[in-house]
């Protein structure tokens, strides 16, 4: 079990433990804002509510109120999303929006039913973090510059990638940020929509009902977009779809999990993507990780950025291997430089 280094000291105080699980919910968001937690994670066991927060990508344990409010709290929590708290057997997901000294937090709320109880995980979204441009995020003017060229583009696909926690979201919104909202038609297909942005067409997809990323997408395309924002390719519909989107007069910018640059190109090949349409559409992508500098404990992101030319493209048409596609991106890549 990790420490709690990093955690605010103050302990739950007896108005909180009064006041029951209203209390507490407000209480916990308070402490996770504090502690700059990513996500907080309420468990049920037999006997025990075990609570923890991922704060600067560890979990640390904090104090529980007890497994008595365990139901209190998840049917509170459930309230405010806007979920059923009547259904305990199948998983749900929503999203609420607490305030907190004047900002504004999107808390996104999965629900998992266990043999206990209801686990239940929040994910904490601060929109403060949406203002400013994308120098803001820590990348160096070269790669900010490079960055607004793709983004002048008329079409084009534009990737950001990386593993879970690392910013993906913010980079997208800061880069909607650039455009005239009032003079660009831009829509986005997210799941969910995790910042409501005004001035942005926003569509939450809906696998239950059928309204996946692709078919979002495709109805996008009959209403005269200038840029498309996918939150996530993650099967070959969608990156068939996104792929098309470009080819056919957007930009279309989207995340990706995937660990490198050259591995973002790689996994859209695997998702079944023809290398000639992807040489064609592939303009750029950034690549992004969180790193701990040896002289704080806190993570700041670090990025490395394509921006796809001939020579790229040329081995797509090729589906190259991982370890050659690595050696021919490798002198083409604008980094930040590493603390």
């Amino acid at each position: 079990m990790h420490s709690s280094v990093g955690l605010p000291t103050a302990k739950t105080s007896d108005h909180d433990q009064r006041s029951g699980s209203v209390g507490w919910v407000d209480h916990l968001f308070r402490r996770a804002v504090a502690a700059r937690a990513s996500d907080i994670h309420l468990e049920p066991f037999r006997h025990a509510l075990r609570v923890r927060m991922r704060i600067e990508g560890e979990l640390q344990e904090v104090e529980s109120p007890g497994s008595d409010l365990a139901r209190e709290i998840t049917s509170r929590i459930k309230v405010l999303a806007k979920l059923n708290i009547a259904e305990q057997r199948v998983p749900q997901d929503g999203h609420l929006v607490w305030q907190h000294d004047g900002r504004s937090f999107d808390i996104r709320v999965s629900t998992l039913p266990t043999s206990f109880g209801e686990s239940v995980v929040l994910r904490v979204l601060d929109r403060s973090g949406l203002r400013g441009d994308l120098s803001a995020l820590g990348m160096p003017a070269r790669m900010v510059e490079a960055c607004s060229s793709v983004l002048a583009l008329p079409h084009g696909l534009m990737v950001v990638a990386g593993p879970t926690g690392s910013g993906k979201t913010t980079t997208l919104y800061r880069a909607l940020g650039t455009f005239d909202a009032s003079a660009t038609k831009i829509l986005t297909a997210e799941d969910p929509v995790e910042f409501k942005t005004p001035g942005l067409i926003q569509v939450s997809v809906d696998d239950g009902i059928g309204l996946t990323f692709a078919r979002t997408v495709r109805a996008f395309l009959r209403q005269d977009p200038d840029v498309i924002m996918i939150g996530e390719v993650r099967d070959p519909e969608t990156a068939q779809v996104a792929v098309q989107a470009a080819l056919t007069g957007h930009l279309v910018l989207t995340s990706l999990h995937a660990s490198s640059t050259e591995g973002a190109i790689t996994r859209l090949l695997d998702l079944g993507v023809e290398p000639f349409l992807l040489s064609c559409a592939l303009a750029a992508v950034v690549s992004q990780r969180l790193i701990r500098p040896s002289e704080t404990e806190r993570r700041i992101p670090h990025f490395e950025l394509l921006v796809v030319g001939e020579a790229v493209r040329q081995l797509i048409l090729e589906r190259p291997t991982p370890t050659a596609l690595k050696r021919a991106v490798e002198s083409s890549l604008i980094r930040a430089e590493e603390p």
